[in-house]
């Protein structure tokens, strides 16, 4: 009896299902049952039941490509995307307040200290019948160390979205790769966080709402990335687009929130080269304007350039402008310890909101400038006033800041105090202000008041 055109070969029932059943089409191009081919595969059998092609490209989930299963739960059919909704507001809840949230909490982060702050000035004396213009001064400061081990009900619930480029270079072993590399993020993310999942080549899609990693969320979550295949362009600016609508729309909110993109080539839709006229690439068109110009804070995008053929200059323009991080990944066998290391420092943010304040000690100093890099400050009322937003910090993270002011001359010896500064810090958990700030023998822990930066005035 010759064999139907719809039919699967293995259990030679239709594949004409309206959708309900999984289907797998292999790289010959006939198509089977998923749940069919996954057992035939299991058992040993690389090659095409029908024309006998030895297969390259297995069903990921077999045991050639094994996933774990979401704390000891069962993987089920694959998960396909149905159709996006106009506005990403489906996301799962949260705890309804914060106060709940706080109950279902220890009271602080397991810390190995406080926050510290030091101070340094250009000279630590300046004669009293001198004056000096630009004169440096660095703030210093060190977030707390963490215990070895944060459970996940002692740290900040994460919203994360993540952006991946699936574009026809992905093929192969790098798709592969990545998905291992996503399953370790899954498995790594606790019940409170979130997680959202872009494809992007030609076109970008929302593979899974914003949805918490509970077992039924985990699962969704790896039934997502069986579901991807490498093919088309490389449209890096419309999977931004979309992993930002995802944060931008959503109903409820974690408190760190941070989009991951990966891709290994070039925006063959968005950017155009000018380097005719010496202008270089519009990379900023790149960047959704949510992150370009937030009304808030901007939501970070840690890139991940992947292979020789990536854009590194748009992956650092885009983490630059948003407040992310860079990261080159040679070796597609890296991907896996590249994600791990970003993942373990969203995992372990201590302190958010942090804001440095400055404040003119003296009647005739000035602030004149400050240096902070991608961070945001700002010099106000002629230099009486200055803040730098320092926004989240991890553990252990070190920043440095320089800033500069006008020391005026003094009529006496003695000391002269310049500046007076603050930093609030909120934690996490507690949503307290915590700090322990340095400046010389000086020494604090709790809420926070000014401290002094002063030099000596000998005549």
């Amino acid at each position: 009896m010759e064999r139907q055109e719809n039919t699967c070969a293995i259990c030679l029932n239709s594949t004409d299902t309206g959708g309900r059943q999984a289907l797998f089409t292999a790289e010959c191009s006939h198509t089977f049952h998923f749940q069919c081919i996954t057992s035939n595969v299991a058992h040993g059998n690389l090659v095409c039941p029908l024309c006998k092609a030895q297969w390259k490209e297995l069903p990921f989930g077999t045991p050639h490509n094994p996933i774990p299963s979401p704390r000891g739960t069962q993987i089920r059919a694959p998960f396909f995307p149905g159709h996006e909704p106009l506005v990403f507001n489906d996301d799962d809840p949260v705890n309804s307040s914060p106060q709940t949230q706080l109950e279902d909490m220890p009271q602080q982060i397991p810390t190995t200290g406080t926050m510290e702050l030091k101070t340094y000035t250009e000279y630590p004396a300046v004669a009293k019948s001198l004056s000096k213009d630009d004169f440096g001064i660095v703030i210093h400061l060190k977030a707390p160390g963490t215990a070895s081990e944060i459970t996940d009900s002692a740290r900040a619930p994460l919203d994360l979205v993540t952006v991946l480029d699936v574009s026809g270079s992905m093929a192969g072993a790098k798709l592969n790769l990545l998905k291992q590399a996503m399953n370790f993020v899954i498995q790594n993310l606790g019940p409170a966080d979130r997680l959202s999942i872009i494809s992007f080549s030609s076109r970008a899609r929302r593979l899974n709402r914003l949805t918490r990693m509970s077992n039924e969320g985990m699962q969704q979550a790896l039934d997502a990335v069986n579901s991807l295949t490498a093919g088309g362009g490389t449209n890096i600016a419309e999977g931004l687009k979309k992993g930002a609508k995802v944060l931008e729309e959503r109903q409820y909110k974690n408190p760190v929130n941070s989009i991951i993109l990966l891709s290994d080539g070039q925006d063959t839709y968005t950017v155009f080269s000018h380097s005719s006229q010496g202008s270089g690439s519009n990379y900023d068109c790149l960047l959704p304007p949510s992150i370009l110009h937030p009304s808030g804070r901007p939501i970070p995008i840690h890139t991940f350039g992947f292979g020789s053929d990536h854009d590194s200059l748009a992956m650092h323009r885009i983490a630059e402008a948003s407040g992310g991080t860079f990261s080159f990944i040679e070796d597609a066998s890296c991907i896996q310890d590249a994600f791990a290391q970003c993942i373990g420092g969203l995992l372990s943010v201590v302190a958010q909101e942090t804001h440095i304040t400055l404040e003119s000690a003296n009647r005739g100093v000035k602030i004149s400038g400050i240096k902070s890099g991608s961070y945001e400050s700002c010099v106000e009322n002629g230099g009486l006033n200055g803040s730098i937003d320092v926004g989240d910090l991890y553990a252990d993270e070190q920043r440095s800041f320089l800033f500069f002011v006008n020391v005026p001359r003094s009529g006496m010896e003695g000391t002269t105090k310049l500046i007076k500064y603050i930093i609030h810090g909120i934690d996490n958990v507690s949503s307290r202000i915590v700090l322990k700030s340095e400046n010389g023998k000086q020494s604090f822990e709790g809420a926070p008041s000014f401290l002094f930066v002063q030099i000596l005035r000998p005549s």
